[in-house]
């Protein structure tokens, strides 16, 4: 066969494509904790990039844990470092089962065989007009030797629906802190306008923090995007080996801007 395509919720493939052959993705990028999978092999990748680069290198994404294997770690942190923490289910969409913890109490059970991801919960997020936001961006890897990254000059920005807190009475009320579309659905907050293009978020920012402060943050976006590709596609210091043009890999990712 010259091409076969994956729909399966699975992208793992029983399977190597010979180097000729059209593949729609580059299994580099899904097996071995690549950089696509569920949130705690995206942890283990990263981890793996900081060990192997250094963190002046990879240090854009929070302190994460892994439950249930690393709770009693976690717990031993809380307890000498108490502070906000976001957890998620490992797979999972419209910000089902998030929630803001603070507590052993706010843990799920140590019986839940359930994997989650525990984040440091980052308290200062930019605000644009008083609300929280995040950035949708659209990256194709159309090719990996050479490796091309293309990040899509078009995305989106999709706001809280109520204006943000950092009070820790805020963290019960996720339409305060999730930003999520799904999480106004559910609220029956359908009504607000939850939701930019990223070009007119640019534009936002060119006006309130001036053009040098938004040409760093666009910088920083797209050096984090090329570092997590190129670092996914390494296998023993190696590329896989695939011929120009035979597989390519289309992502969303989700972006957070501080406000430093």
């Amino acid at each position: 066969w010259d091409y076969i395509e994956n729909l399966g919720k699975s992208q793992q493939s029983p399977f190597k494509p010979r180097p000729w052959q059209v593949h729609n993705h580059c299994l580099a990028l899904h097996e071995n904790q690549g950089m696509a999978g569920t949130k705690d092999s995206q942890w283990k990748h990263y981890q793996r990039l900081m060990k192997q680069f250094g963190q002046d290198e990879f240090h854009f994404m929070p302190e994460t844990f892994i439950l249930p294997e690393e709770r009693k770690d976690f717990l031993k942190l809380l307890q000498t470092r108490p502070q906000a923490w976001i957890i998620k289910p490992v797979i999972g969409k419209r910000a089902l089962g998030v929630q803001i913890v603070t507590s052993k109490q706010d843990l799920p059970s140590a019986r839940d065989k359930n994997r989650y991801v525990l984040q440091r919960y980052i308290t200062n997020p930019l605000l644009i007009h008083g609300r929280k936001f995040h950035l949708r961006l659209y990256m194709v890897i159309s090719n990996l030797s050479p490796l091309r990254v293309l990040l899509h000059r078009e995305g989106l920005v999709l706001f809280a629906a109520h204006n943000y807190s950092s009070s820790p009475s805020s963290f019960k009320n996720l339409t305060v802190h999730l930003t999520n579309a799904a999480v106004a659905d559910r609220n029956d907050m359908q009504h607000q306008k939850n939701g930019w293009l990223l070009s007119e978020l640019w534009d936002h920012l060119d006006k309130t923090l001036g053009s040098e402060k938004l040409d760093q943050i666009k910088k920083r976006i797209e050096d984090a995007f090329v570092k997590l590709a190129m670092a996914s596609q390494l296998r023993g210091g190696g590329f896989e080996e695939r011929l120009s043009g035979t597989c390519f890999d289309f992502f969303g990712v989700d972006v957070l801007i501080d406000d430093q």
